[in-house]
């Protein structure tokens, strides 16, 4: 990972083996929606041939999700360097958008 940069910011290139994943699980990872909302990806019922989103379920958002870090990775996976205690968001999409810089949270 680069080094450290300000919350936002894009970095990269990002080592996956050195990256925590902070998302809570609740039959699958929970994702911070915009406004106090959460998901979950559901299951394709078969391999899609080509990239496409996930179809969604909407959940009742963790009480961890409630720390303001999570206000910055609407969206998207936290996750904290293993290193550096750097926190990055990562999101999908094709092509996917660069990950960004983000506060860790507090708990």
């Amino acid at each position: 990972m680069a080094p450290a940069n300000e919350t936002g910011q894009p970095v990269g290139p990002l080592d996956f083996a050195k990256l925590k994943p902070l998302n809570p699980r609740i039959d699958n990872r929970v994702v911070r929606a915009t406004g106090e909302k959460c998901y979950v990806q559901v299951p394709f019922d078969k391999p899609p041939k080509s990239w496409q989103p996930h179809k969604t379920k909407q959940v009742d958002c963790p009480p961890e999700m409630d720390d303001p870090a999570w206000d910055h990775c609407h969206g998207g996976d936290l996750h904290k360097h293993v290193d550096t205690g750097q926190c990055v968001c990562v999101r999908d999409g094709n092509p996917p958008p660069p990950s960004v810089a983000a506060p860790c949270p507090k708990t």
